[in-house]
């Protein structure tokens, strides 16, 4: 029943019936697979295991090209940017106004991102942008603050 270990695995679920007291197959096969330490499972919504196998290689392969999980792709930027920013001004946080600026900048970068894009060379891009455009302010301007 078990796949190698790393590509997860299709199984039908047990429980027990209420009425009768007796335990039970339900008829659906699920998924459960690991993407960076975060355990995901899913119904398959098919009674075929093949079917539920193909359904756990379409959410591996997708996990593969950065995009875990059924709900990954939805929190994005701005959602993490609200909720930082709502947690600042909730707890009256003097830093409010440095935090907003330096949101402001991240927002003209990563704005249309989803967050589970936001990791490793993404990152190294907008440090090397504001480091090019910091080096272009400088020459225009003159002094050494970007």
């Amino acid at each position: 029943m078990n796949k190698t270990r790393g590509d997860g695995f299709v199984y039908q679920p047990s429980y027990i019936d209420k009425r009768t007291g007796e335990r039970k197959t339900a008829s659906t096969w699920w998924v459960r697979y690991f993407v960076r330490g975060t355990r995901f499972r899913e119904s398959s919504n098919s009674r075929s295991r093949p079917e539920a196998e193909a359904f756990l290689q379409l959410r591996l392969k997708a996990a593969a090209q950065g995009n875990p999980g059924p709900k990954a792709g939805k929190l994005t930027f701005e959602d993490l940017a609200k909720i930082l920013l709502d947690d600042y001004r909730a707890n009256e946080r003097r830093s409010v106004g440095r935090v907003e600026d330096a949101v402001g900048h991240l927002r003209r970068f990563f704005a249309t991102t989803h967050a589970s894009q936001i990791e490793g060379e993404f990152i190294a891009r907008y440090v090397r942008s504001r480091q090019e455009w910091g080096r272009l302010l400088q020459r225009l301007t003159g002094s050494s603050a970007p």
